[in-house]
C-alpha cells in the first residue's frame, strides 16, 4: 500500500467521520439489531422474531449468523450510499478536475476512494455487535433464551465470513457503477437488483428440491447459513460454531469472486478524465454566429401567480411530465425488469409447497403482487446528477406542486 493509497483512503474516511449521516447509520445499526434481539428474547409484546424453536437460544450460534447475515444485508442502501459517495462526490462537486490534474496515479485515487468507504462501512457495521449486546440485555428478555456466557467467535465467526465480505462485495460493485457513471442514480437501482435476487432466493428456498441453488443465489448468504445448520440438532445450533465450509464457502466464493471480477474491470475502464466516455463519444454540435437585431425598451413586467389555487393547477402537468421522464428512463426499465425476474421465480414455486404440488394458494399469489418498487427517488436525485435546477429553485413556485405531483406517481 503506498502513501498516496492511504492518504486518499484516510481522508475520505475522515471525512465521513465528520458527517452526521454516519453516525445516524451508526445509531441505526444499534437500534435495529437491539429491537430484533430484544424481539426475540419475549422483551417486546406482539412482535415475532423466530429462529426456529424457543429452545434456540438468541445469542446462540446459528441464530446470530442468521440474524447478522440478514440485517447486514438490510444495509444494502448504506453501502451503495457510502461507497457510491465517496467517488462521485467528486463529480457533483465539479472538483474532479484538481484530482485528475494532480500528481496522483489512478490505482492510488480509485483504491484509495474504495479503502476509504470500505473503513466507513466496517465501522458503521461494527455497531450491529453493540446493537446485539444490547438486545441480549433488555429488560424483560427471557432469560432462559439467552446463552449465559457465549464465546467471542459467536460474533467474530458471522462478521468474517458474511457481514464483511457483502460489504465488500457490495461496496466495490456500486464504487464501480458510481465511478463509471458518475452519477448516483444507477447505484440506487444497483441496490434494487440486489434486493431483487435476495427475495428470489428466498422464494426458491420454499422448495426443498432447489435449497442448494437458494443458498448460492442469495447475496447475503442467509439462506446458504440456513441451508448449511437446517439438520443441527438444538444444542449444535446453540454452541457449535459456524464452519466456513459446503454451500457456505461456494456463495462466498461466489459472490466475493464476482466483486473482485467487477472492481477490476471497472478500475481498467474508469478513465481520470474531465468528460464521461459517453460525453467524449457524442457529437460537439457547431456552433454558428448570428445577427441579432436589438429591441430598445423595458422588458415587460411578469408577476407571478403565488396563490394555492395556481399551485394546484400545476400539479397534473408535473405529474404527467415525472410520469414520461421516468417511463423512459433506461433505470426505469431496469428496475421493471428486476420486478419481472422476480415474479417469473416466485411462479416458478408458486403451485409448489416444500416438494409437494398444490393449487395457486392465495397467500402465495398475494406474496407474488405484494412488492412495488417505486421509482419517485429517481426524480429527487437526477437533478443533482446532471447539475440541473429543480423548477422550484428557477422560478417562485415552491417545493409544494413539484412535491405534490412526485407524490402522485404511485396511484398512477
Amino acid at each position: 500500500m503506498t502513501g498516496t493509497l492511504w492518504a486518499v483512503a484516510w481522508f475520505d474516511f475522515t471525512r465521513r467521520l465528520r458527517m452526521v449521516s454516519t453516525w445516524v447509520y451508526v445509531l441505526l445499526y444499534v437500534a435495529i439489531p437491539a429491537l430484533w434481539m430484544a424481539a426475540a428474547g419475549g422483551a417486546i409484546p406482539g412482535a415475532l422474531v423466530s429462529f426456529g424453536g424457543d429452545k434456540i437460544l438468541i445469542n446462540g450460534t446459528s441464530a446470530l449468523a442468521t440474524a447478522i447475515a440478514v440485517i447486514g444485508f438490510t444495509g444494502v442502501t448504506v453501502i451503495d450510499s457510502v461507497a457510491g459517495r465517496a467517488i462521485q462526490q467528486d463529480f457533483e462537486a465539479g472538483i474532479h478536475h484538481f484530482f485528475f490534474s494532480a500528481p496522483i496515479r489512478k490505482a492510488d485515487f480509485f483504491f484509495g476512494r474504495l479503502l476509504g468507504a470500505s473503513m466507513t462501512l466496517g465501522m458503521v457495521f461494527l455497531a450491529v455487535a453493540v446493537g446485539v449486546m444490547v438486545g441480549t440485555h433488555w429488560p424483560g428478555v427471557d432469560a432462559t433464551r439467552v446463552l449465559a456466557a457465549p464465546h467471542w467467535q459467536n460474533l467474530a465467526r458471522p462478521y468474517l465470513f458474511v457481514l464483511i465480505p457483502n460489504v465488500l462485495w457490495l461496496g466495490g460493485c456500486f464504487f464501480v457503477v458510481a465511478a463509471l457513471t458518475r452519477q448516483m442514480t444507477p447505484v440506487y437501482v444497483a441496490g434494487v437488483v440486489a434486493l431483487v435476487g435476495y427475495l428470489f432466493a428466498l422464494d426458491l428456498l420454499g422448495d426443498m428440491d432447489n435449497k442448494t441453488l437458494a443458498a448460492l443465489v442469495d447475496p447475503s448468504a442467509a439462506t446458504a447459513v440456513d441451508v448449511l445448520t437446517r439438520y443441527w440438532s438444538v444444542a449444535q445450533k446453540n454452541t457449535q460454531q459456524i464452519p466456513l465450509a459446503g454451500v457456505l464457502l461456494w456463495n462466498r466464493l461466489l459472490w466475493c469472486t464476482l466483486g473482485s471480477v467487477v472492481t477490476v474491470l471497472g478500475y481498467r475502464a474508469f478513465r481520470m478524465e474531465a468528460a464521461a466516455p459517453s460525453s467524449r463519444r457524442a457529437a460537439v454540435p457547431e456552433l454558428r454566429a448570428e445577427s441579432v437585431d436589438l429591441v430598445e425598451g423595458a422588458l415587460p413586467r411578469v408577476d407571478p401567480d403565488t396563490r394555492a389555487g395556481a399551485f394546484a393547477r400545476m400539479v397534473p402537468g408535473l405529474a404527467r411530465g415525472y410520469v414520461r421522464e421516468i417511463v423512459r428512463s433506461p433505470r426505469f426499465l431496469t428496475i421493471v425488469m428486476g420486478g419481472v425476474l422476480l415474479v417469473l421465480g416466485n411462479a416458478l414455486t408458486l403451485s409448489s409447497h416444500y416438494g409437494t404440488n398444490t393449487y395457486p394458494l392465495t397467500y402465495k399469489l398475494l406474496d407474488v403482487v405484494s412488492g412495488k418498487d417505486q421509482p419517485i427517488g429517481v426524480l429527487t436525485q437526477k437533478d443533482k446528477d446532471t447539475h440541473a435546477p429543480n423548477p422550484e429553485d428557477l422560478f417562485q413556485i415552491g417545493t409544494t406542486a413539484p412535491g405534490t405531483g412526485a407524490s402522485a406517481l404511485p396511484s398512477l
